[in-house]
């Protein structure tokens, strides 16, 4: 699951989200950006894994390289999104 979409699904601000990470609102905002936006940046490694952990899992490594795939690593196969 993209950031953003857990964000947004549990109502979580930008804000909230970047003080129980230990960032700023602006590092939230870019790691939320589109893959192909040049605003876009990847979480370093301690950060994706504190993400992963403040997030119960739904938001992963691979959710921050795969710009148009929704990936179900469980099942292991991935599926073109329906997003425009």
């Amino acid at each position: 699951m993209k950031l953003l979409k857990f964000l947004e699904e549990n109502k979580i601000t930008m804000a909230e989200f970047a003080k129980d990470l230990g960032s700023s609102r602006q590092s939230i905002w870019n790691y939320c950006q589109p893959f192909y936006n040049s605003s876009m940046q990847i979480p370093r490694p301690d950060k994706i894994k504190k993400i992963h952990a403040l997030t119960n899992g739904k938001v992963s490594i691979v959710d921050f390289y795969t710009p148009d795939l929704e990936v179900s690593v469980s099942e292991g196969k991935n599926e073109k999104s329906t997003r425009n």
